[in-house]
């Protein structure tokens, strides 16, 4: 048992000096400065992530960088992402894309609620291998009201017609959405 133990901490100080050699190493080849300068900006607003790209992979508009993404996921118990509420802004309309795992039901769309109030209707537009998924303007009063709520519910169905119903924080979208 000792020596098991022995051996994993030779095994974990021997891993840190490897990463350390190579972090110092790496600093002295080309292009390690550039690989930094490609890192995405990530900001968390409560339960939201706004994703930005840096300047140089991202197209300018303003002083806005255009690929920035707001978004919540909500993961499985493996760890997967299984739903996925982001926002981006596309020539000064906030849009709104939602993907869901395989295996919906696409007829019957998806609908959200905030704080319970009524629902809104989205469409899929298409799936593909990271799910299925849903695109739209986000604008007038389901702004207004994801800006003012709590909460929101998420409705759809699966292959078998059976509702599937995911509720998402809205804490923190305001701000976040402000960023944006």
């Amino acid at each position: 048992m000792i020596f098991l133990m022995r051996l994993a901490i030779l095994s974990l100080v021997g891993a840190a000096a490897i990463l350390a050699e190579s972090a110092s190493a790496g600093k002295n080849r080309p292009g390690f400065e550039a690989a930094i300068a490609a890192t995405p900006s990530i900001r968390q607003f409560s339960d939201w992530e706004l994703v930005c790209p840096p300047p140089a992979h991202g197209a300018r508009r303003g002083n806005r960088v255009a690929a920035c993404r707001l978004s919540q996921v909500h993961a499985g118990n493996d760890g997967s992402a299984v739903f996925r509420f982001s926002v981006i802004m596309q020539d000064k309309t906030a849009v709104a894309s939602i993907t869901t795992p395989l295996n919906v039901y696409l007829p019957a769309g998806l609908s959200l609620s905030v704080d319970g109030g009524r629902p809104a209707r989205a469409l899929f537009e298409a799936c593909n291998v990271s799910g299925c998924h849903a695109v739209f303007p986000l604008e007038g009063a389901l702004l207004a009201q994801l800006k003012a709520g709590r909460a929101f519910k998420l409705t759809l169905h699966d292959t078998s017609v059976s509702e599937i119903k995911v509720t998402i924080s809205l804490k923190g979208f305001t701000d976040g959405f402000d960023a944006l």
